[in-house]
């Protein structure tokens, strides 16, 4: 698996920030924290974070690419270019948007082969899993 999640970070019960985290390595590489002199909402980004995220989705194939996207990909900035790279060179990437953006997002993207809205009954979640599995074959 290639890709990405955001992870949240806390100092003790305070939320400081969110790492970029492999979800085939756990490894970490710091993304946004809390800011003054914030970018979006609270938050200040820091450049590695998405050079690292972008480097674990597009520097190899895999068989899945999972990535992560919220308001900063609604406005077509953060990870949205790698989004985009990543639908062309990866065989299959699943992308986790937020309920909030998701029209936004959806609008700019090409007809996905195949979708589902999480969440979802076990039911639904197996035969798109099915789905998913047909195509990779």
């Amino acid at each position: 698996m290639r890709g990405f999640v955001q992870a949240p970070v806390y100092a003790g019960e305070e939320h400081v920030g969110y790492d970029v985290r492999d979800p085939s390595t756990d490894r970490r590489e710091a993304l946004a924290r809390l800011s003054d002199d914030a970018d979006l909402c609270n938050w200040g980004f820091v450049e590695v974070g998405w050079q690292t995220a972008r480097r674990w989705a597009l520097e190899e194939p895999g068989d899945v690419c999972f990535i992560e996207a919220g308001r900063r990909e609604a406005a077509e900035q953060g990870h949205w270019p790698t989004v985009l790279d990543a639908l062309d060179v990866q065989p299959l990437t699943v992308l986790s948007v937020r309920p909030t953006v998701l029209a936004s997002i959806a609008l700019r993207l090409p007809d996905p082969i195949d979708g589902i809205e999480l969440p979802a009954a076990d039911s639904e979640v197996e035969d798109f899993l099915e789905r998913v599995q047909a195509l990779l074959q």
